[in-house]
C-alpha cells in the first residue's frame, strides 16, 4: 500500500489504520499509550464500529489521533470517521436529563 491508497473509502477505513500500524510495526497498546486513547477504542476504530465509541466528537478526535500516530492522512480518516457515523445513524447520548435527544 503506497501512501497515496492509504484511503480508498470508508468501509475499509479501520482495517487501514491497522495495516498502517503494523506497517510500522507498532502494537496496539502503544499507540494507545501514545494517544492516550483507550485500547478497546482503538481496537472499535480497527473494526470500523465508530457506534462503539463515546460520541461523534470523540469519535473523529480518536480516528485523527490514530492516523496521526501510525503516520496516515489525519483529516481523511477524520472526514470518514464522520461518514461512517452519519450512515450508521449514529444518535449522541445526552449526559444529563433526558437519555436520548
Amino acid at each position: 500500500m503506497t501512501e497515496g491508497d492509504v484511503m480508498t473509502g470508508p468501509a475499509r477505513a479501520g482495517e487501514q489504520l491497522r495495516r498502517a500500524r503494523e506497517t510500522k510495526g507498532v502494537e496496539l497498546a502503544e499507540v494507545a499509550a501514545r494517544t492516550r486513547i483507550p485500547q478497546r477504542h482503538l481496537e472499535a476504530i480497527e473494526a470500523d464500529d465508530f457506534n462503539a465509541l463515546p460520541s461523534t466528537t470523540y469519535s473523529v478526535g480518536f480516528a485523527r489521533a490514530y492516523a496521526r500516530a501510525v503516520g496516515a492522512d489525519e483529516p481523511r480518516y477524520a472526514q470518514v470517521a464522520r461518514e461512517m457515523l452519519a450512515r450508521h445513524d449514529y444518535i449522541t447520548p445526552v449526559l444529563w436529563g433526558h437519555p436520548w435527544l
